[in-house]
């Protein structure tokens, strides 16, 4: 059985979020970005009314297509298949830590402003910025 879940998020960024999915563990060639947002596949290969702009092939996410679709307030949306377990709330909610951190990382180089990146003891990416 397989079955999208759409999750909402606050994400904004396409750049922080393909950086926060390489955190997650896949490469940039395992990303697909889309301007027009393509058809998503499930388990069983079949096209799925979900589109996405930001897309990782089930060949490389191993139950159906990841997917993320940019709406119209300007969010993106996720379309993940939970049946498995493997990307539930506890992972998404992994992928929005990495997006904050990439997305802050993105700021403080706009503003050229220095920081250091390291893990606090629970291994939870952690960054320290200096505003001087």
């Amino acid at each position: 059985m397989s079955h999208f879940v759409e999750l909402e998020t606050s994400m904004t960024d396409e750049e922080a979020l393909v950086k926060a999915l390489g955190r997650m563990g896949f490469s940039n060639n395992q990303i697909e970005r889309h301007a027009e947002a393509s058809t998503l596949r499930d388990y069983f290969g079949n096209f799925s009314p979900q589109k996405a702009n930001v897309i990782i092939r089930k060949r490389d996410a191993g139950i159906a297509d990841l997917g993320w679709e940019k709406t119209k307030e300007g969010t993106y949306k996720s379309h993940l298949d939970l049946y498995t377990g493997k990307y539930d709330k506890s992972w998404q909610d992994k992928l929005q830590v990495h997006y904050n951190v990439e997305k802050t990382k993105m700021e403080c180089t706009k503003k050229k402003l220095k920081y250091t990146e390291d893990v606090d003891i629970e291994n939870r990416p952690r960054l320290r910025i200096r505003m001087n």
